[in-house]
């Protein structure tokens, strides 16, 4: 109770600090700088609030809470990936879908800095009136309701246009984000580089508020590296679709930014968003990183961008090189993810069998270890040739009608976790399916396990591994542990099996081939006259 106390005060003390701090620091922000930010903001935006960043911001949370259901855990993400061209659905709802809270609040966060920057880019009132083209084009380009319905639906347009050319199965809104990045950088780019350390000030600060103290220390976890999770290629994307959109813009202003502030901004955009990461899968859970040419190809990406918004006379390769090398780069990026959106899985359960699976409302999930990936290897890239042979293993999961095989869980995460639950489904149905594997390691040797997995009523084993031989002796005898529905072991002498048993419950001996075995919580000790030794440990699930 008095810990409970201590740690409420502790809380309660952190969070009084912080909201002072935030207080003041907004008061005397906007006794300075206040007015002038308002009357800003109200120069370029519809009473100075961004009315289509935070529709856009609504609309995200109301799909993931609802359409996603997002209460549960984890929330349903695997039918809305964009898979493949076959599969639509997928497709168009790729990018305003998350897999977690998290990921959600980060692109929330954002969409409501850097969203809301590009908002106040592109302005609620028009800068001179349109008298050229058609009754549409001038309500949409000429009109307060006309430019929010713009900005939305070009965020609408992006979000689409990111789904259908990222390159693999990707999720989340972070492309449209980028896009929102590139189509200010050119036009105002230190402006642009202060929205995306506001966004992480605005995290720092709702973590602060969430935990406002946190005591931890050393633990087992399993990761990933952080580039390997995130789609380097659909933020790339992103970003070239937004300074496209950035460069027609600054072609109906007169407003020339230098290039070298520029070429400056984008450099610190790479470094701090990681768009330098560029990585390649080699199987097995395993990544390769190309570091240095990733930082040269951001040096570069820097050099085009600066060179797009070079107006002067003298400096040469002039804007209109810089702006064709920016749509060419677009068009190569979005030509990359193609052959995967054409890309047809193999038939069937491709890498497990029917003992090896489960079947849910056209859905297979089954497990294996060390197969081909079927998605990755299905589309030969030149120059990229270790593609075509990535293996995998884990938790699969396949469906025929949305061209989908993909590891859901690994091999490595299944083993670190245990238990571990994913979520299949469509719009309007969703079904848990629960993956658990129950090992014993002996001592000296590796781990036997089962896996078994289990949707509503349906619970079947789907993968044993072999048996495994500790290697301790004892009185000429060694113990071999073999997984199944029930584990059994064998007392071994010679190389031959002497005698055979199911392994003991918690607190409980038996005896076997003249030893003695006892299981004490989740070890299990073989002893002899006065010898006493450790044989094996239990892994729970």
């Amino acid at each position: 109770m008095a810990a409970q106390l201590g740690a409420w005060s502790a809380d309660s003390a952190s969070l009084a600090l912080l909201a002072v701090v935030l207080v003041c620091s907004t008061v005397v922000a906007v006794r300075h700088r206040g007015v002038t930010i308002h009357r800003h903001c109200r120069e370029r935006l519809f009473w100075g609030v961004p009315i289509g960043t935070l529709s856009i911001s609504i609309g995200l949370c109301v799909f993931f809470w609802t359409v996603q259901q997002g209460w549960a855990t984890p929330p349903t993400t695997i039918p809305f990936r964009s898979w493949s061209y076959f599969d639509p659905e997928g497709m168009v709802s790729s990018s305003f879908a998350h897999s977690s809270v998290r990921h959600l609040l980060g692109n929330l966060l954002g969409t409501l800095t850097v969203g809301t920057f590009a908002e106040y880019h592109w302005g609620h009132y028009p800068r001179s009136p349109h008298r050229t083209g058609g009754r549409l084009r001038r309500w949409l380009l000429d009109t307060v309701p006309g430019r929010i319905c713009c900005f939305v639906g070009g965020s609408l347009l992006v979000g689409l246009l990111s789904g259908l050319f990222s390159l693999g199965p990707t999720i989340g809104y972070s492309g449209v984000v980028f896009a929102y990045v590139g189509f200010t950088l050119l036009g105002r780019p230190i402006g642009t580089v202060l929205a995306l350390l506001s966004s992480r000030v605005l995290d720092l600060c709702y973590r602060a508020i969430v935990s406002p103290v946190v005591t931890s220390g050393g633990h087992s976890s399993y990761v990933t590296p952080w580039w390997a999770s995130i789609s380097i290629h659909g933020h790339l994307l992103g970003l070239f679709l937004g300074v496209v959109l950035g460069l027609w813009v600054l072609g109906r202003r007169n407003r020339t930014p230098r290039p070298v502030v520029v070429w400056g901004a984008t450099l610190l955009l790479i470094a701090m968003e990681g768009l330098w990461a560029l990585y390649l899968p080699v199987g097995g859970g395993q990544f390769t990183l190309y570091r240095a040419a990733g930082v040269a190809g951001g040096v570069l990406m820097g050099l085009c961008f600066a060179l797009a918004v070079n107006r002067s006379a003298t400096l040469r390769p002039n804007r209109r090189v810089g702006s064709a090398l920016v749509v060419s780069v677009l068009v190569v990026l979005a030509l990359m993810a193609v052959p995967y959106g054409f890309t047809s899985v193999p038939a069937g359960t491709a890498g497990f069998t029917d003992n090896s699976s489960i079947d849910v409302d056209g859905y297979t999930i089954g497990y294996a270890e060390e197969v081909p990936h079927q998605y990755i290897n299905s589309v030969r890239l030149p120059f990229v040739g270790q593609l075509a042979n990535v293996t995998t293993g884990g938790v699969i999961v396949v469906n025929e009608n949305k061209e989908l095989w993909w590891p859901e869980r690994t091999t490595r995460e299944l083993s670190h976790r245990g238990t571990t639950t994913i979520r299949i489904g469509d719009v309007g149905w969703q079904t848990p399916v629960t993956a658990s594997r129950r090992a014993w390691s002996p001592v000296g040797n590796r781990s036997t396990y089962t896996v078994e997995l289990e949707s509503g009523q349906t619970h079947q084993l789907v993968h044993t591994e072999p048996p495994s031989t500790a290697s301790p002796v004892i009185d000429g005898r060694r113990v071999r542990i073999a997984a199944g529905n029930q584990f059994s072991l064998s007392v071994i002498e010679n190389g031959t099996p002497i005698d055979r048993t199911l392994l003991p419950q918690p607190n409980e001996s038996i005896t076997a081939g003249g030893l003695t075995f006892s299981r004490t919580n989740d070890s299990l000790f073989a002893m002899t006259n006065a010898t006493r030794v450790r044989v094996a440990t239990y892994e729970p699930p």
